[in-house]
């Protein structure tokens, strides 16, 4: 979903967020291995260039290329590996989970080796914004932690000027005492596309309130454009062609 939305259009519910991580699906014939001890020069199949450049990163040894269509689909060129040639394929785990093809992962990637998505794991429900009735409806839906918690991920997305064409990675920890979010967590990533060149930074903050979250997000995004990540952003967008 676009940080900017169209005029008179809000997101009027975030539902509760699924595990944001990425999942490691292996080939069969690796059985019993990690994406760690896969042999060198492994192919490995994902469509997502923010986890080509965190992966690439930490996984030189191996091929990354991209694969296509729904996830039946890539799970079915993963299992045919004599005319595809996969050893394994990188997919969400929420999408696993929700289609019910949790016994299909091998492992989870933990954040130190790829940050997620912005809003990974949740669905957002996008509404008039004048129309009180639906939003009075979808608000049961609404889950308070995952709203703040991507509404800090859409604030960082938003002042990195970030899509889906450029390797960012984001995600935020809430931290509870006694039932109450009393510390949020947002951690960020920026790569080039071959994994190189990377700017990675955290920021805390005890302002647990949606303007809380969208400062957060912000925040942190602005100290990592000073750092460097404005740089690393200009070098992807000007190899662009026209």
């Amino acid at each position: 979903m676009p940080t900017q939305l169209p005029e008179q259009l809000i997101i009027g519910a975030i539902t509760e967020r699924e595990d944001a991580s990425d999942a490691v699906v292996l080939h069969s014939r690796h059985h019993g291995k990690t994406l760690a001890t896969l042999p060198e020069g492994s192919k490995i199949g994902t469509s997502s260039l923010r986890r080509v450049a965190q992966l690439k990163k930490k996984f030189p040894q191996y091929t990354f290329q991209s694969i296509r269509g729904n996830l039946q689909t890539r799970l079915q060129k993963l299992d045919d590996y004599e005319t595809h040639k996969y050893d394994a394929i990188i997919l969400a785990t929420a999408g696993l989970v929700r289609m019910g093809l949790s016994e299909r992962i091998t492992e989870k990637l933990p954040n130190s080796i790829c940050l997620p998505a912005v809003g990974q794991g949740a669905l957002a429900v996008e509404c008039r914004d004048n129309d009180e009735y639906i939003m009075n409806i979808i608000q049961k839906v609404s889950h308070h932690e995952t709203t703040l918690s991507c509404t800090a991920e859409r604030a960082f997305m938003k002042v990195m000027e970030g899509g889906c064409q450029v390797p960012i990675g984001v995600h935020t920890d809430l931290y509870t005492e006694n039932g109450e979010i009393v510390k949020m967590k947002l951690r960020g990533v920026v790569l080039n596309l071959d994994g190189t060149l990377c700017v990675e930074d955290e920021m805390e903050s005890e302002n647990c309130t949606l303007e809380g979250a969208a400062a957060l997000g912000s925040q942190l995004a602005k100290r990592m454009r000073e750092n460097g990540a404005t740089d690393i952003l200009k070098s992807i967008y000007s190899a662009k062609p026209e």
